[in-house]
């Protein structure tokens, strides 16, 4: 996240309304959190916005919901972007409290590619795991006795037997391609995702959820009962 938002893209033309303490102040990060329903203690509705720092603390900015141009260009940010805030002067009010103005800073190509990753990988807990990793215990391949060589055959001319009608359609029907059937890979990934709709995060919870929902071991010996177990709820 080595970029500095605040010199690639222009700030000054335009001006948008929100509280910093100073002239000048600025503060960006990553686009990590959006809250629309939180209220000040001035009892005022506002929209908490994370920005992920650097060193992995979070700072949070809030916009009370009279900013309305400051929000329409928050909506203009998705989860990701890196943006900034920036409070870039006041006007004066007789009588009253200065009005202070506000520019988010926001240019779409700025995207933090690593914690994009990160999202996407918690969202699918077993992605790129093999079925090793997720069954540590039998990940030792099994021995093999040793095949004794076989004596060569001496080919063998085959009988041409005339095919009748009922030989020729039974031939057809052997050579339909059946659909071929789902490889372990293929049911862990399945179930993966079936129990991360259940609230699993991670493939020790991927475990627990699956002996609490089904009370099958996570083995691959019981990976179709999972499955199946876990398709009919």
């Amino acid at each position: 996240m080595s970029i500095d938002i605040f010199s690639k893209v222009d700030y000054e033309s335009t001006k948008d309304y929100f509280k910093f303490s100073n002239v000048g102040d600025k503060v960006q990060g990553t686009f990590i959190s959006r809250d629309d329903n939180s209220i000040d203690g001035y009892q005022n509705p506002q929209t908490l916005v994370g920005l992920l720092q650097e060193d992995g603390s979070v700072k949070t900015v809030s916009v009370r919901h009279t900013k309305v141009g400051l929000l329409e260009a928050l909506d203009k940010a998705t989860l990701g972007d890196i943006i900034g805030f920036a409070f870039t002067g006041t006007k004066d009010n007789p009588g009253k409290q200065a009005t202070k103005f506000i520019r988010l800073v926001h240019d779409a190509q700025y995207v933090d590619e690593k914690w994009l990753k990160e999202q996407e990988a918690a969202s699918n807990p077993t992605q790129g795991m093999s079925a090793g990793e997720i069954f540590p215990d039998e990940a030792k391949p099994a021995e093999v006795a040793p095949v004794a060589p076989v004596a060569p055959v001496a080919p063998v001319t085959p009988e041409v037997v005339p095919q009748t009608a009922e030989s020729l359609e039974a031939d057809l029907a052997s050579a339909i391609t059946e659909t071929p059937a789902m490889t372990d890979s293929d049911k862990i990934k399945e179930i993966a995702n079936l129990a991360k709709g259940l609230g699993a995060n991670g493939a020790e919870e991927v475990k627990a959820k699956i002996m609490e929902i089904t009370g099958l071991e996570f083995v691959t010996e019981n990976l179709d009962a999972i499955l199946t177990k876990l398709k009919s709820l």
